[in-house]
Formats: structure tokens, C-alpha cells, sequence
């Protein structure tokens, strides 16, 4: 079993930031992206050319955003490839307009700080597996999502919260690529732990996809989009199910 957490996806109106770039690592990806922070607290914004230090304020009360290109993408699995599920099939092309993605998944202080709580199911099992504030959100169900998200929106006009279709986050997990896992076709624990975190001894599933522990987010290498934990960590709720 895998937690359900979530990323989210900002729509912003006024915001057309500056151009930087870089190649793939932890920094940047390789794509001139364009980053937004948000302070949690009061909804302002601030708009940066580069990608700051993924701790601190920005994993607990900011939040930042990268800024993903309009393209047509690649949607979807073939039949026979490893964990494909039917409503992955078949193969499609799609349309995806420009939008702005969080660059991690939501923290367990973003979480409080967007909510004003912690909806946790099962506290003992969080502090387990789940342990410190900048670990990702998980056991949150759709209606507290839905509720957290519309509160903090409410207001607010220059710039609101929302998740990500299936679409926009598969796009975004690939980060540009038509492979497997957007590394390559690689599904080894050796090759996917420099981007995912990939089952331990003790865990909960096998391979790239799960778990035992889970360390803070953006604690590994970014894929080509500059994007952390795409591979890996936990489920992600996304606005038409789960990826």
C-alpha cells in the first residue's frame, strides 16, 4: 500500500516571471523555467529566475511553483508494460497548456499551514513512517483537500490553488520524456534511487514505486523539468483520481 498525498497546482493571473535556466540536477532542470513562491500565510507571491534552497520557510509556510510549458504530450501506457493499469490505456496525445506546478509534494507544515490542522488518520503510523514536518502530507481524503484548497482560495484573486488534472502531473512526472520513468527505462533501486525513494529492506511494496520510510521532499535529484518525488514517495491525488 502506498498514501494517497498531493501536489499542488497554482493558477496564476498577473504573473509572468523571469526566464532562467540550467541543466539537470538539483537546482534546475533543462527547460528555462520560471518560479513562483507563495507565502502560505498571505497569498502574496514573488517570482524568481532560480529555484531557492527547497528548506526552511519554503517547505513549511511558502510554497514554490514552477512554471511548465504549453506542449503536446504523451498520455497514457502500453499494454505489457510493467504496472500499467487498463485505465492507462491506450497511448494518446494530448494538448497541455502552461501551467505552474508545485516542485515537491505538499510538506506536513504546508499542510497545517493551508488547513489550520492535521487530518491524519492514523497519528502513530505517521510518526513511523512519516516522521518530521518536512516529510510529505499523507491520509488526507478528497473532501479535506477540496475543503483546505477552496478556504484558501477564498478571496483571493491574482492567484488560486488547485490540483493537477491526470494529465498535467503525468506530464509533469515525465518531465520531457517518452521512457518509462522520466530517468530512462532503468527500474532498478540503483538507478531510481538517485531520483526516487525506492523500497527498503523493511517496506511496504517492492521496486521504483514505494516505501518503508519516508524522508523529506526534495531530497533527491529533480527530473528534467527541475521537478522533486515524482517517482516514488507516495500516491498522488490528482483532480480526475490518483497517479
Amino acid at each position: 500500500m502506498k498514501l494517497s498525498g498531493m501536489t499542488i497546482l497554482a493558477s496564476a493571473f498577473l504573473l509572468s516571471g523571469c526566464g532562467g535556466g540550467g541543466s539537470l540536477g538539483k537546482s534546475v532542470g533543462n527547460v528555462s523555467p520560471d518560479y513562483i513562491v507563495v507565502d502560505l500565510h498571505t497569498g502574496t507571491s514573488t517570482v524568481l529566475a532560480e529555484l531557492p534552497a527547497m528548506s526552511g520557510d519554503m517547505v513549511a509556510t511558502k510554497m514554490v511553483f514552477r512554471r511548465i510549458d504549453s506542449a503536446v504530450a504523451k498520455s497514457g501506457s502500453l499494454s505489457g508494460q510493467p504496472n500499467t493499469e487498463t485505465d492507462e490505456q491506450p497511448v494518446q496525445t494530448v494538448a497541455v497548456p502552461e501551467y505552474f506546478i508545485a516542485v515537491s509534494e505538499l510538506t506536513q507544515s504546508q499542510w497545517k499551514t493551508i488547513a489550520g490542522g492535521e487530518p491524519w488518520l492514523d497519528a502513530a503510523f505517521l510518526s513511523s513512517y512519516f516522521p518530521g514536518d518536512e516529510a510529505p502530507a499523507v491520509a488526507i481524503n478528497r473532501a479535506d483537500i477540496y475543503d483546505a484548497i477552496n478556504g484558501w482560495n477564498a478571496g483571493r484573486t491574482n492567484l488560486n490553488f488547485r490540483l493537477p488534472t491526470d494529465v498535467e502531473w503525468e506530464h509533469a512526472c515525465r518531465g520531457g520524456s517518452t521512457t518509462l520513468f522520466s530517468w530512462g527505462d532503468d527500474p532498478s533501486p540503483d538507478t531510481g534511487a538517485q531520483y526516487a525513494h525506492v523500497s527498503r529492506p523493511v517496506g511496504v511494496g517492492s521496486g521504483a514505486g514505494s516505501t518503508s520510510t519516508m524522508d523529506k521532499v526534495a531530497s533527491l535529484e529533480a527530473n528534467a523539468f527541475g521537478l522533486y518525488d515524482m517517482h516514488g514517495s507516495v500516491w498522488e491525488w490528482t483532480s480526475t483520481g490518483l497517479d
